[in-house]
């Protein structure tokens, strides 16, 4: 993978979703962890577009914090993220909103029941604003 992202090869975009969990742990050593430079404070994620959990993460980092950025591959990673991002980032600046609530639900309740609801209470410990959007 890093060998493709030196040569900017467009080839990986094809297969990253495909090899999603490699993806994001070529992610986690290319960006460092945790991400310090915000790059949007207001991202929406598009629950059509989540094949898995792992794609969910990567795509929400990338989001908020550019190309290849890493925040964890599931809800403790992703807390422990956060406990560190606020320490350099003021997290209630940042809005996360979903659409198709409903696709993502069913994605990422394949690996935990209630896990947006899971989710969203850890969001809501550091005053992330988050919105449901149908």
């Amino acid at each position: 993978i890093f060998f493709l992202w030196n040569y900017n090869s467009k080839s990986l975009l094809l297969d990253r979703y495909k090899h999603q969990e490699v993806y994001t742990k070529a992610c986690s050593l290319f960006s460092g962890f945790p991400p310090k430079i915000l790059i949007n404070n207001s991202v929406c994620i598009d629950g059509k577009e989540i094949s898995c959990i792992y794609h969910f993460y990567t795509i929400l980092a990338e989001r908020l914090f550019g190309d290849r950025a890493y925040i964890g591959r599931n809800l403790d990673a992703f807390h422990e993220c956060l406990v560190f991002l606020s320490e350099v980032i003021d997290l209630k600046k940042i809005t996360i909103s979903i659409i198709n609530v409903d696709m993502l639900n069913k994605t990422l309740n394949f690996h935990l029941p209630n896990y947006l609801d899971i989710f969203i209470g850890i969001i809501d410990e550091y005053s992330i604003k988050f919105k449901l959007l149908e």
